[in-house]
């Protein structure tokens, strides 16, 4: 009786043993089948499906369907599709469609001012001298061509709506070649700009402001704005 019972034991040990040192159980190293480590199934490390590292299907890192980085689709690190990072497809960052970063089509940036003005519009502005001096209304061209009366660069008379009473304060300027040459207009309406400036009118915009805001004259001006704009067809401030 005895002698049954420890071969029993005996053989109890061996058996144990002989699982202790094999390679091919579910145990936590070797190469595997559900094992922890090696070549392994459903392992935590080494060369797995399902693996949490190494080249894995499902696994957290390595090359990897599915994992948390690497070489992965879905995962969120490496080159990816849906990915957070790397090259991705509807990824947060790097080159990306639809990201949050890189290069973007419809932009916020930039906007182009108009500079025909130099400076600001002067309520208190009025001619030199503030008077207008004489002959508003008349051609300035009869007169101010050199000689006993300054050549102006450019010379009219400017009226309030209806074209009977005469407008101050009012800035007139005319662009050409990249400069805007202004002037304001005196208590009789009649401005003027300094002689000895070449404009060619046919290549010039004119326009004029107050307070109120700025009218454009369409079509090309002229040096002597009253030859035109005479009785029935005169400046009006806007």
């Amino acid at each position: 009786m005895h002698e049954v019972f420890g071969r029993g034991l005996m053989l109890v040990g061996a058996c144990m043993l002989v699982a202790a040192c094999s390679g091919s159980s579910d145990t936590t190293s070797g190469s595997a089948t559900g094992g922890a480590a090696g070549s392994a199934t459903g392992g935590a490390a080494g060369s797995a499906t399902g693996g949490a590292a190494g080249s894995a299907t499902g696994g957290a890192a390595g090359s990897a369907t599915g994992g948390a980085g690497g070489s992965a689709t879905g995962g969120a690190g490496g080159s990816a599709t849906g990915g957070a990072g790397g090259s991705a497809t509807g990824g947060a960052g790097g080159s990306a469609t639809g990201g949050a970063g890189g290069s973007a089509t419809g932009g916020a940036g930039g906007s182009t001012a108009d500079t025909f003005w130099p400076d600001s519009y002067d309520a208190t502005a009025l001619s030199n001298p503030a008077s207008g001096n004489h002959n508003a209304g008349k051609d300035c061209g009869n007169c101010h061509t050199g000689g006993g009366a300054p050549a102006w660069s450019y010379a009219g008379t400017v009226y309030q709506t209806g074209g009977m009473m005469a407008a101050p304060h009012v800035e007139v300027g005319v662009r050409y070649n990249g400069t805007t040459y202004t002037t304001y207009s005196g208590t009789n309406g009649n401005f003027f700009y300094t002689p000895g400036v070449n404009i060619d009118f046919t290549q010039a915009e004119v326009r004029i402001r107050n307070g109120n805001g700025e009218a454009t004259m369409p079509g090309s001006a002229g040096q002597w704005c009253n030859s035109c704009h005479s009785s029935g067809s005169r400046i009006i401030e806007p």
